[in-house]
């Protein structure tokens, strides 16, 4: 059976090789942690049905390799990307410093509106810690990036990274904010064919009539394929 929900939003996990990405994707989708990673070749992908602020939205999530020698494939997947984690290694200075190069690289080729929020990973090794959340704090607020310190060990704060992020993308689409029908938002939203109503409301149902209303019936799946007959979407049919 395939899934119903109301938007669809396209991730990003990025960040440099070894911040624990993967370990991150894999612990939402799984809710349980990736004992055997390997450095991500290429692009990994996940998905997820989450509800957020009622709405029931699917997590598209492109988990992207952070060595320097996949950049040039990786960055044809920002394209269109609503949402990205931006992580680091909370006990590796030298994945932070690259912070920078990542965020250019998200707003540059994904969408300069694209919402980020700023992943500080492994927080379960704080006594290992060589950046500060004070530290991280502040280059979040001066690049205008939401932040959360994570550890895809424990699965603290990692759902609440992709739902903070969503929600985030969700009030901005009912704010008008951001279009879900723009090309390359990262967002979709049902489309509003009538075989689509019939898809997504599961609830509707189609009418046939003769010339003069006689002789309603509810149609065949093969009717409604067929463009010859005349039908009708009778209002008082729908709960």
């Amino acid at each position: 059976m395939s899934e119903t929900y109301d938007f669809l939003f396209k991730f990003l996990v990025i960040g440099s090789a070894g911040a624990g990405k993967s370990c991150l994707l894999h612990q939402f989708i799984e809710t349980k942690f990736k004992q055997d990673s390997n450095h991500t070749i290429g692009v990994e992908f996940g998905s997820r049905v989450v509800n957020v602020g009622g709405k029931t939205v699917k997590l598209q999530i492109w988990d992207t390799a952070g060595q320097e020698r996949f950049r040039s494939v990786t960055r044809s997947y920002y394209r269109g990307a609503a949402g990205a984690l931006l992580v680091y290694d909370i006990t590796s200075r030298e994945t932070y410093n690259a912070l920078t190069n990542w965020l250019t690289d998200a707003r540059t080729l994904a969408s300069p509106n694209i919402v980020i929020i700023l992943c500080g990973n492994k927080k379960d090794l704080d006594a290992d810690r060589e950046v500060t959340f004070l530290e991280a704090s502040r280059f979040a607020q001066e690049n205008d990036l939401m932040f959360l310190e994570t550890s895809a060990l424990t699965g603290e704060n990692v759902e609440e990274a992709f739902l903070k992020t969503a929600r985030t993308i969700l009030n901005k689409i009912e704010s008008g904010e951001l279009d879900p029908e723009r090309m390359g938002s990262g967002i979709q939203a049902p489309p509003k064919g009538l075989l689509s109503l019939l898809q997504h409301l599961t609830h509707l149902q189609l009418t046939r009539t003769g010339c003069h209303g006689e002789n309603l019936q509810p149609l065949t799946l093969g009717e409604r394929l067929l463009p010859a007959r005349r039908y009708y979407l009778i209002p008082w049919v729908l709960d």
